[in-house]
């Protein structure tokens, strides 16, 4: 019965942001009652320049018989800060705006799950998206000026027409919907700006996508449909944001996910099953890298027997968490040398990790094995 806490690591310096409240002392085991009233911390962001770390926190609503989630953000030497309260539903997926001014996330207050924005040091916050079917992913351009976002298709009218004939039901490994990219504009000046999508394939669902460092394109992962069973054929694409042009980049068998540009845009980080097809359950992912006009493909770290997840390319290296044993830690990866090496190793779950522009400072959700 473990409960996430949030960190804030900077060089010499580690210090709790947000802890789990007491519950019961070390002769008394606590109810059920009280451990599921636990706040958990959770999605860390640090702000590109570093000063500030966003982050989210989930209650347990007895009367409402649910949990919320909302934002916070928390300063170094300062209380934390509640940032949003969205009624019967919940705020999550913060995302910084690339000058640190401000905030993105997803919220449902009414018109499906869409894009809001809100200023760090508070205040109301303003409602970017509108699109139909909902938003379930966000990334800010380089430029700050324009969110590419991940959204499902709507229904078909086909399925419509049945529910309202049968009912609600569905038909095992054929009723899903595809997820797209789009892109709106920030600066605009209106409510909701119209977005524009970026046609992907008429047969790809969109996994994973990352902006270029100059904001002129994106990589993104892809598979013929949402089913579990096709992660295997999961190939990464690169598309013209200006053109809309879309050129595959990493096509072979096995399973290839997770781009990450280089921060000078000459090379693209994904990882891959190395053109094995059996299941990912069976066999450990690896890091690769290929140049961003395609190319070989190289395998970092091929010595490496663990399964590498989160990866952030920074400018001092590769950062990304990887669980041994019973134990999850944060390592880094010299792209040059093929190297790693521990980064972080305590307390002993490393949840995830966020990074400043630089690197200096890492905001952390971690676990310990053997306390709340």
């Amino acid at each position: 019965m473990n409960v996430r806490r949030s960190w804030i690591l900077c060089p010499g310096m580690l210090v709790t942001l947000l802890g789990a409240r007491h519950v019961a002392s070390a002769q008394q085991q606590p109810t059920v009652r009280q451990w599921l009233s636990l706040r958990s911390v959770g999605a860390p962001v640090v702000s590109p320049d570093g000063s500030v770390i966003a982050y989210t926190v989930t209650s347990t609503e007895w009367d409402a018989n649910r949990y919320d989630t909302e934002i916070w953000v928390s300063r170094t030497g300062t209380d934390p800060v509640q940032l949003t309260s969205t009624d019967k539903e919940s705020s999550t997926l913060p995302r910084w705006s690339p000058d640190s001014r401000w905030l993105g996330f997803i919220a449902d207050r009414g018109e499906g799950r869409q894009v809001y924005l809100i200023r760090p040091s508070g205040g109301e916050a303003r409602r970017l998206t509108s699109i139909k079917g909902g938003v379930t992913d966000f990334a800010w351009a380089p430029d700050g000026a324009t969110i590419a976002l991940a959204s499902v298709g709507p229904e078909g009218d086909d399925v419509v027409a049945r529910r309202r004939t049968y009912g609600e039901f569905s038909i095992e490994n054929a009723d899903y919907r595809l997820s797209r990219l789009w892109l709106v504009r920030v600066d605009t000046g209106t409510a909701s700006p119209q977005p524009r999508e970026l046609q992907i394939g008429a047969a790809r669902t969109l996994g994973g996508f990352a902006w270029s460092p100059d904001g002129r394109q994106i990589a993104y992962s892809h598979t013929p449909d949402p089913l579990l069973s096709s992660a295997s054929l999961s190939d990464i694409a690169v598309v013209d944001v200006a053109t809309g042009a879309v050129r595959p980049l990493v096509t072979g068998p096995g399973a290839d996910t997770g781009p990450v540009w280089s921060p000078d845009g000459t090379r693209i980080l994904f990882s891959t099953a190395s053109g094995d097809t059996t299941s990912s359950f069976y066999r450990n992912q690896h890091l690769a890298v290929i140049a961003a006009t395609g190319g070989p493909i190289t395998v970092l770290a091929q010595g490496f027997d663990e399964d590498p997840a989160s990866a952030t390319w920074l400018p001092s290296g590769i950062r990304f968490l990887a669980a041994q044993g019973t134990a999850q830690k944060l390592f880094a990866l010299d792209p040059a040398r093929g190297v790693t090496r521990v980064l972080l190793s305590a307390p002993d779950v490393i949840r995830s990790a966020s990074f400043s522009r630089d690197g200096s400072v890492v905001a952390s959700t971690a676990e310990n094995a053997t306390t709340l």
